[in-house]
């Protein structure tokens, strides 16, 4: 029931529910038989309507019709208004009876058509995973990043990939960037565990260089990061705690911000953090990040000592969008 919930918030969005037609709010409601008929009923009225199918199609899902989500689905994937949530659906009914191979081929196909669809590229890669393909499927996430870098799925799934490989640096980076993509979701709660992780593995290091596994080579950008990082390692001596990240990353932002690899590597996070600690929320935003998962006790007491810091940064995360320009991939 859960993942029918997530997924309905997925493709119907987080409209107010007076907004929505009857059957999406059916749908919403867990009520399918009511929510079939009530859609039914708008398709005799235009049996052609886009919107309505792909409704129908992921009805059909939901009620485990899987034969007969795939033959609508076949037949819009086909009509030249059809757009990527069309070939999403499809392919997660094809991934929901595990036939793999037609799955691969419809994500194929609706990359070549979508080719910056973020959304086809992260499932593509769980639907990768799913069949055993982890190699493949980090590939398909990584271009996911690439070419639609505001879609915070595809992140999800690679911090999950390179932590289970221990390849620290790319769960730090991309762990905290879902963060500020995502921030309060089911899943930020794992993300900032494995975010966590990452601090004390590469901080705890005599030379943070060593975080990338022998098995590849460190990027530029890479070497660029954990080479600023390093300048600052003799601060931590009593273990990686919420105030140490936040001292050590302070000194690494104004070393950055005052170097040529600014420049070099121009990289959005950089400046938003920038920004958070020159208007002073640094403090409250390493503990929102690892206070919690670090001590809930201590975090709490934090909390209960700084209730207007607290304030001032919740203001701040929600009136002020993070967005990632195009070009400042790395990887």
């Amino acid at each position: 029931m859960r993942v029918a919930l997530l997924l309905i918030g997925v493709f119907f969005g987080l409209r107010v529910m007076a907004q929505q037609p009857e059957h999406k709010k059916l749908i919403m409601q867990g009520e399918y038989a009511a929510a079939t008929t009530q859609l039914e009923k708008a398709l005799a009225a235009a049996p052609n309507d886009l919107g309505l199918l792909k409704d129908k199609l992921f009805l059909q899902f939901l009620q485990r019709d899987f034969a007969g989500a795939i033959e609508l689905g076949k037949q819009l994937i086909e009509r030249n208004d059809a757009d990527f949530q069309v070939f999403q659906q499809l392919g997660l009914t094809y991934a929901a009876i595990a036939d793999y191979k037609e799955a691969e081929k419809l994500y194929i196909k609706g990359i070549q058509r979508f080719p910056t669809s973020g959304v086809l590229y992260a499932d593509y890669g769980a639907m990768l995973q799913a069949a055993g393909k982890k190699a493949e499927a980090i590939v398909q996430w990584e271009k996911g990043i690439a070419t639609d870098p505001n879609y915070p799925a595809n992140y999800f799934f690679a911090v999950k990939h390179y932590a289970l490989a221990e390849d620290w640096f790319p769960v730090m980076l991309y762990g905290e960037l879902f963060l500020n993509l995502e921030s309060f979701s089911q899943r930020t709660t794992e993300i900032k565990n494995l975010l966590y992780e990452s601090c004390k593995r590469i901080f705890a290091l005599s030379d943070m260089l060593q975080a990338i596994p022998a098995s590849r080579k460190p990027t530029a950008f890479e070497k660029a990061v954990l080479g600023n990082f390093n300048k600052f390692g003799s601060m931590i001596r009593e273990g990686v705690t919420p105030e140490v990240l936040t001292a050590i990353r302070t000194r690494f932002l104004l070393s950055w911000m005052q170097s040529d690899l600014n420049k070099q590597f121009p990289f959005e996070l950089f400046q938003h953090l920038n920004q958070l600690l020159r208007e002073g929320h640094f403090d409250a935003y390493h503990q929102w990040l690892f206070g919690m998962v670090a001590s809930p006790s201590a975090y709490q007491i934090w909390l209960n000592n700084h209730d207007t810091e607290v304030e001032k940064f919740k203001k701040y995360q929600r009136s002020n969008l993070f967005k990632i320009p195009a070009g400042q991939y790395y990887r």
